[in-house]
């Protein structure tokens, strides 16, 4: 199962940014039950986690009780502050078809209450990874030829990956940056600016040049004849 998107729903719109690929990270650490309540709400708690580390806008969105819920939160959906949107990132969760996704719906209005207070993921002391650049040769099937893994996976998460960088689709350009995984167009990338054309001479310039010229060679036959005479005649 890989992350297909959810039908009729922008992936970025309203001010919220298209982090699906973290979506898409968590899914492949594998072992997601999404078929059942339990196991979407589990899902859903590590995608919020993993959300929050990459930018600490995304929190869960508050359900109440008698509302569909786990731990007090929603089960396939996440609030992004201050734009008071939600992303679905489960289709049909708890559900015989369910599958991961990425939409964003637009018409929401949510604001900071409707966030779970004080939401800081309980991330522990994990283990550092050690990362390298996603390389998908020259055949590029998002399988990194260095290490075998997903190009979604952490392993890929280099430290350019998360500041400005210009975008680069490597030996064979898919689409998606071999440094960051993202589309080309996202904002993350350095936009390179189009080369200015070289400027059109100016004919104005070339007539004030054969001017100069001119007046340079009258004067020197002006000195001359004016020499000359004086030689001539002894003045």
């Amino acid at each position: 199962m890989s992350l297909r998107g959810i039908r009729n729903k922008p992936r970025k719109a309203g001010g919220v940014p298209d982090h699906s690929h973290v979506v898409e990270q968590v899914w492949l650490r594998g072992g997601w039950d999404l078929k059942s309540h339990e196991g979407a709400g589990l899902f859903c708690e590590a995608v919020v986690v993993a959300l929050f580390l990459h930018d600490n806008n995304w929190r869960h969105l508050r359900k109440p009780p008698h509302k569909n819920n786990y731990n007090g939160h929603a089960v396939d959906a996440v609030l992004y502050l201050p734009a008071g949107k939600t992303a679905d990132f489960i289709v049909a969760s708890a559900s015989d078809t369910a599958r991961v996704g990425w939409g964003i719906n637009v018409g929401d209005n949510y604001s900071t209450v409707d966030g779970v207070d004080g939401y800081k993921p309980d991330i522990g002391n994990p283990e550092p990874v050690e990362t390298h650049k996603y390389n998908g040769g020259g055949n590029d099937t998002d399988i990194c030829d260095i290490c075998g893994n997903s190009r979604f996976d952490p392993v890929h998460e280099i430290p350019e990956s998360k500041v400005s960088h210009p975008y680069d689709g490597g030996e064979s350009d898919t689409g998606i940056c071999d440094v960051c995984q993202r589309p080309e167009s996202d904002e993350l990338h350095i936009k390179t600016p189009d080369p200015k054309p070289d400027p059109k001479p100016d004919p104005i310039d070339d007539i004030m040049r054969v001017s100069d010229i001119v007046n340079r060679v009258i004067d020197l036959i002006v000195d001359k004849v004016v020499d000359r005479i004086k030689s001539e005649f002894k003045l």
